[in-house]
């Protein structure tokens, strides 16, 4: 699926998108089958070819003419489950997604479904997909304080405290913080914004995000300490 980045994402055909014509950005959702047979399509310069399949966590990477990167994303509803995962390519034209699954058609469904911006650019679209990742987390980790709470109190009253899930939950949150360890160095090497792919005035998005995470970051290890005391 290809798309151009107007007030809102646009579904358009993938000559339209690579055109760049009116200097539109674009975001294309393709699978690792599609991506090799249209790779040369995107112009994109990239130093090593990139395998959605061989995906071990989430980073970015700095190529002599292209960023490019992976994506490791942990299941909310199952922490210890199968990561969702898929790879990256971007320049200043445009961002590639490479997905042997349904994650980031998804993601951009969200999108679609709830943005529209006044100032429509790659970078803006590049927060609001981050966004959409950690979109709910802070629910998430308001529930495993919640947990806790009932744990901690039925110690203190010997109610038969469930010791397994406690432990379950310090496994949970340990994996949650490298995630967004991950996530925080992905938004870092964006903004240092090496190849100039980013217009100076959009940087910010990548600092927003990154300051997010952070705050996740630090409530996980406030839950984390939280558990290490019941």
């Amino acid at each position: 699926m290809y798309y151009v980045i107007e007030n809102t994402l646009r579904e358009c055909t993938g000559p339209e998108a690579r055109s760049g014509k009116k200097k539109q950005q674009y975001v294309a959702v393709l699978s690792p089958q599609e991506w090799q047979a249209s790779r040369e399509d995107f112009e994109l310069g990239i130093d090593m070819d990139i395998d959605a399949f061989d995906v071990h966590t989430t980073k970015a990477e700095v190529n002599y003419d292209s960023v490019t990167g992976t994506f490791a994303i942990p299941d909310r509803k199952n922490i210890f489950g199968e990561y969702q995962k898929f790879a990256f390519a971007l320049d200043e034209k445009g961002i590639v997604f490479i997905d042997p699954g349904d994650t980031v058609t998804r993601l951009i469904k969200k999108i679609v479904d709830t943005k529209k911006w006044r100032f429509p650019s790659l970078e803006r679209f590049i927060y609001d997909f981050l966004e959409a990742i950690i979109h709910e987390d802070l629910s998430l980790l308001e529930r495993y304080e919640r947990e806790l709470d009932t744990i901690d109190r039925d110690i203190d009253n010997d109610s038969d405290p469930d010791i397994t899930r406690l432990n379950d939950i310090r496994c949970e949150l340990r994996d949650l913080r490298i995630h967004y360890d991950h996530l925080i160095d992905l938004a870092q090497e964006l903004e240092e914004n090496e190849n100039s792919f980013f217009k100076s005035e959009n940087i910010r998005f990548f600092r927003l995000f990154s300051n997010r995470v952070s705050r996740l970051f630090d409530l996980v290890n406030s839950l984390l300490d939280y558990a290490g005391q019941i």
